[in-house]
């Protein structure tokens, strides 16, 4: 993307760039230059761009790395046993409010010990084995509030992001795009994962 935007090499001209973070099922990437910064060799990456009317050639400073465990599907299956852990507020119907959950969507889990299994999401049903139901209340503040524990937020600190990995500031003067679930798209939907694997 950013050689077709000629953000980098393609016009023989340093620019800034766009930064990527792409969530899979299971993990995070995040990839974007940094200017000012030293960057540890097992997070940096430096690539040498030398098209025809750069004299000298274009160096990127990239910052890459991965969060193994905070994908969607990792990060759904984490908050799930999140909300099978809380408090009952409904003891007859073994009912936990869920403020993630649009207004009166309900979820259908079975739990035991440390272990949750999703049984149904969307309807109202009972399915047989259900341990525990969650009932959403729509609240964004109270959503927000309700994640902080899975990004491991007490492990942050100015240099560190999820999971207390290291980080570099972000350059947030500059354009990210993010994707989601790029491997399933390209091989659920055109089939073409295995044969592009990057």
């Amino acid at each position: 993307l950013n050689k077709l935007s000629r953000k980098s090499a393609g016009s023989g001209k340093q620019h800034d760039t766009h930064g990527f973070i792409e969530m899979g099922g299971a993990s995070e990437q995040i990839a974007y230059e940094v200017k000012d910064e030293f960057l540890p060799s097992n997070v940096g990456l430096t690539i040498e761009l030398c098209p025809p009317k750069a004299v000298p050639c274009l160096k990127y400073h990239l910052y890459v790395t991965t969060f193994l465990g905070f994908g969607a599907n990792s990060a759904y299956q984490k908050y799930m046993k999140l909300m099978g852990m809380r408090k009952v507020v409904n003891s007859s119907q073994n009912v936990i409010e869920d403020p993630c959950q649009p207004q009166n969507m309900q979820v259908s889990l079975k739990t035991s010990g440390s272990q949750v299994e999703v049984l149904s999401a969307g309807d109202a049903s009972t399915p047989p084995g259900t341990t525990v139901r969650l009932k959403g209340t729509g609240q964004f503040a109270a959503c927000r509030k309700s994640l902080l524990p899975l990004l491991e937020a007490d492990r942050h600190d100015k240099t560190h992001s999820l999971g207390g990995a290291y980080q570099p500031r972000l350059p947030l003067s500059r354009s990210f795009y993010g994707l989601s679930e790029y491997w399933y798209c390209m091989e659920d939907i055109l089939g073409l994962a295995c044969m592009y694997f990057l």
